[in-house]
């Protein structure tokens, strides 16, 4: 491994990294955020997660298409079928995924063949 001290590092890239890095101390400064922007945070990162997640399968659906499913149940006409099952099947196993990551336990078998069967559903 290269020394650190060693590396030729750009010094206007060594710079905008520390602003970024005094930004994320700022943003920590700030203390937890408030119930609706974590929702609003998680809600993103939940739809970003399934659409690319879904489009490496070939899933044809948009992000915005994808936010409709997740929050609506819809299915998206001119769209296949199955692009709104894979979806609402991924999202079915993210929430079972973040409710194991609150009980702070120990993942079994059970665990493992449950996610399996959320994201089986509606599969031929």
């Amino acid at each position: 491994m290269i020394p650190f001290d060693e590396l030729h590092i750009d010094p206007e890239l060594v710079e905008e990294l520390a602003q970024f890095d005094e930004q994320v101390n700022q943003f920590r400064l700030a203390g937890p955020l408030d119930s609706v922007a974590l929702a609003k945070l998680e809600e993103h990162f939940k739809a970003s997660h399934i659409y690319h997640s879904a489009g490496i399968e070939g899933n044809r659906l948009t992000l915005q298409e994808t936010n409709l499913v997740l929050k609506e149940g819809i299915d998206i006409r001119g769209k296949p079928l199955q692009d709104s099952t894979e979806v609402r099947s991924l999202g079915d196993a993210f929430d079972y995924l973040k409710q194991m990551s609150e009980r702070e336990q120990t993942i079994r078998e059970i665990d493992i063949r449950e996610i399996h069967q959320l994201l089986m559903q509606g599969q031929q």
